[in-house]
């Protein structure tokens, strides 16, 4: 083998050894890539899952607290008719005797 075809094999294996390098980087970058979107996606859907307890937290609040209100008023109806049933009693009472 004279000079030139070693140089030529040298070159090769060289080229060679640097294309493989430098897949091996790329695929490298696209894995870390891959885990950056999984860290960022897995961030937004624990973001959203909050932001829905927190949402569900509210609305049983609200609810919690309209039916207290429902409560207090369906208490002041039935105060208010007792109390007009009761007069109407009354006036009928005296209205016999």
């Amino acid at each position: 083998m004279n000079a030139e075809n070693l140089i030529e094999i040298f070159v090769g294996l060289t080229a060679l050894i640097s294309f493989v390098y430098r897949i091996s980087q790329l695929e490298s970058k696209i894995y870390q890539k891959i885990d950056s979107i999984e860290d960022k996606l897995l961030d937004r859907i624990v973001n959203q899952e909050n932001k829905f307890q927190v949402h569900l937290s509210n609305y049983f609040a609200k609810n919690e607290m309209q039916d207290f209100r429902i409560h207090g008023l369906d208490e002041k109806f039935s105060h208010k008719f007792t109390r007009c049933w009761d007069e109407i009693k009354l006036l009928k009472n005296k209205k016999d005797n």
